[in-house]
């Protein structure tokens, strides 16, 4: 014999964690005296247990999906930790391990981007200028501004002796 479900379930899908606890007064081979003489779970007591067993499911694939990762990294050669990557031997000099330390290579990286961004703002001053200069018919529009010229030159030769010295310490590392 099939057993139907309530058309509650049509209204609140919710109803199946009730509905389905519970015993069947309609079912042919159930009799009052083979039932116990519980009530059936309401939602609240049944929702919780439901939710941990899809946050179980959940946690369970994303674990999976982790694991599959470290095995295809692995299997590529990627799977390198933080403290591989900055690792020097102990009984190098002092240069070489701080050049091959972290600090180093933050503070090298943050001077890039500086330098990155300086250039940028350079261009676009000189742009700028240069349209100006243009539209308003003057003959010299590439020149930068009188002002803005002795700034940039400045930076520019001080980010050029910074990558020389960058260079020089990276090599000797």
């Amino acid at each position: 014999q099939v057993h139907q479900q309530p058309a509650e379930l049509a209204v609140n899908p919710m109803a199946f964690f009730t509905t389905s606890m519970a015993p069947n007064p309609t079912s042919a081979t159930s009799t009052a005296a083979d039932e116990p003489n519980t009530t059936a779970p309401d939602a609240t007591t049944t929702l919780p247990c439901a939710m941990e067993f899809l946050l179980d499911e959940e946690e369970e694939e994303k674990e999976k999906e982790r694991e599959d990762l470290k095995a295809y990294q692995c299997a590529m050669g990627w799977q390198r930790q933080v403290e591989e990557v900055f690792k020097v031997d102990a009984s190098k000099d002092c240069l070489t391990r701080f050049a091959s330390g972290p600090f180093w290579t933050f503070w090298c990286i943050a001077i890039i981007i500086l330098n990155m961004a300086v250039i940028g703002v350079e261009t676009q001053i000189t742009t700028v200028h240069s349209v100006t200069q243009a539209l308003s018919g003057q003959s010299n529009s590439a020149a930068l501004s009188s002002e803005n010229e002795p700034v940039f030159k400045t930076l520019e030769m001080a980010f050029l002796a910074w990558m020389i010295f960058e260079v020089l310490v990276n090599l000797y590392a």
